[in-house]
């Protein structure tokens, strides 16, 4: 069956929501990166048309996958790391604002 490419208002509801997280929860960074996934994981890397917007969601996910769940690879990540995956979701939500 073929996969039906989302609204592009799915995508800035997912990516409003981890941004929201990120910016607005008093957990610490790895609890705020765990919440911003929760909010966005249903998006699919087919769902970014644009090549490059697609490979930095994949690479994100990547990332936050590293150690087999995101629990586990945020609780090891330290705050370098932290920051720059909380800055590149940041990153593809603006893109994703401006292919709109």
């Amino acid at each position: 069956m073929a996969r039906v490419t989302p609204e592009p208002d799915y995508l800035d509801e997912k990516l409003t929501g981890a941004v929201r997280s990120l910016a607005t929860s008093s957990r610490s960074m790895p609890g705020r990166l765990e919440a911003a996934f929760l909010g966005f994981h249903t998006v699919r890397g087919e769902d970014f048309d644009d090549p490059k917007t697609r490979s930095i969601y994949l690479s994100i996910v990547e990332r936050l996958m590293r150690d087999g769940s995101v629990v586990a690879t945020t609780t090891r990540m330290d705050a370098a790391q932290a920051e720059e995956l909380a800055n590149d979701i940041f990153d593809l939500f603006l893109a994703t604002r401006r292919s709109a």
